[in-house]
């Protein structure tokens, strides 16, 4: 069964053995290199991916113009070094039968594009929106989220977690329609769940969704009302008549007898200050 890609890996090209073949095969290195790519590409379209039941000296002497003689003489050369008979050696370590994560990467790069067209129309929409609500529709319709803030707070995220699993930024588009900050709520939670969980992989946002929810709560709840004493209730309020008690109710008999327990003259009080002043009569 044919594959479409095979690998190169990092270290080929400076592969040593590559100079070792070309001395035994009394060929250059560049030939050399030349046809170990074809016993690639031939091993990747076999029926049985590594072996080279396909292999033609002659097509290949003729694709790269050389003879059909130097094909084999490096052919030759590469028995017990690349190739072990029909088989190319480290086939099944370099040419793994499936891409490591190929899946994972075409569904988030698929997710990464749809996510983006979401946000172009959601920023189009905000444009286009007019600016001439009412205070009331002002309050019923859900607050728009700044598509630029989305992208800077999940940069954040992204690089904060290193996660190898693919993160959306629809969590950060909901946690900030709901009023978060992100000093406040969202950096604040993430660094607590990052302490508290230290090995552990993040694969989704919405991880974060509850404690989130939890910190605006806490951060935007109302104080609860208190009944406060009136400013100078302490030491007697001018603008308030205290009630009377025994000791205004003799001083104001002392008042009506025209004198004070002492002898002093009562003098008229200040209206509303709901006290008697009295005066020495010397």
């Amino acid at each position: 069964m044919s594959n479409d890609w095979l690998r190169l890996w990092h270290d080929m090209p400076n592969d040593p053995k590559w100079r070792t073949i070309a001395r035994v095969s009394g060929k250059p290195i560049p030939a050399v290199m030349a046809v170990y790519l074809h016993m690639l590409v031939c091993g990747s379209n076999a029926r049985e991916r590594g072996r080279t039941h396909g292999w033609c000296d002659e097509d290949v002497a003729t694709a790269l113009d050389l003879s059909t003689d130097d094909v084999i003489a490096i052919r030759d050369a590469m028995q017990g070094r690349v190739l072990e008979s029909d088989y190319l050696k480290g086939w099944d370590k370099r040419q793994p039968k499936r891409e490591d994560g190929g899946a994972e990467r075409a569904k988030a790069w698929r997710d990464k594009k749809k996510d983006d067209e979401e946000r172009k129309r959601t920023q189009v929409n905000a444009e286009k929106r007019p600016d001439t609500d009412t205070e009331e529709d002002t309050e019923k319709k859900d607050p728009v989220v700044d598509a630029a803030r989305v992208t800077t707070i999940f940069g954040w995220l992204e690089k904060y977690f290193n996660s190898p699993s693919p993160l959306f930024t629809a969590p950060v588009a909901a946690w900030l329609s709901w009023g978060a900050d992100f000093e406040l709520d969202i950096k604040s939670v993430a660094e607590r769940w990052r302490k508290a969980n230290p090995k552990k992989v993040i694969r989704s946002l919405e991880w974060l969704d509850d404690d989130v929810a939890a910190s605006i709560r806490k951060r935007t709840k109302p104080m609860p009302e208190q009944e406060t004493t009136p400013k100078g209730d302490s030491y007697g309020n001018r603008d308030q008549k205290s009630k009377p008690n025994s000791v205004d109710k003799r001083l104001a008999a002392l008042y009506r007898a025209g004198t004070g327990p002492g002898g002093e003259q009562p003098v008229e009080p200040e209206p509303g200050s709901g006290a008697l002043l009295l005066q020495s009569a010397g």
